[in-house]
C-alpha cells in the first residue's frame, strides 16, 4: 500500500465524500421532517418540493 499513495488518498477521499454525503442528506432529512412538524417558518433553503404530494 505504501508504494501506491494515490490509491490510499483516493480511497480516503472517497470514504470522506460518502460519509459527508450521507451526513448531508441526513441533516436535510431531519430539517425537512422538523419543518413539516412545526408552525415556525421554514428557512429559505428548504423550499417545498413541487413534485411532492401536498
Amino acid at each position: 500500500m505504501t508504494d501506491q499513495p494515490h490509491d490510499v488518498l483516493g480511497t480516503v477521499l472517497a470514504w470522506l465524500w460518502a460519509l459527508g454525503t450521507a451526513a448531508g442528506f441526513g441533516t436535510l432529512g431531519v430539517a425537512a421532517v422538523h419543518a413539516d412538524h412545526t408552525d415556525e417558518a421554514a428557512p429559505a433553503w428548504s423550499a417545498p418540493d413541487p413534485a411532492a404530494p401536498s
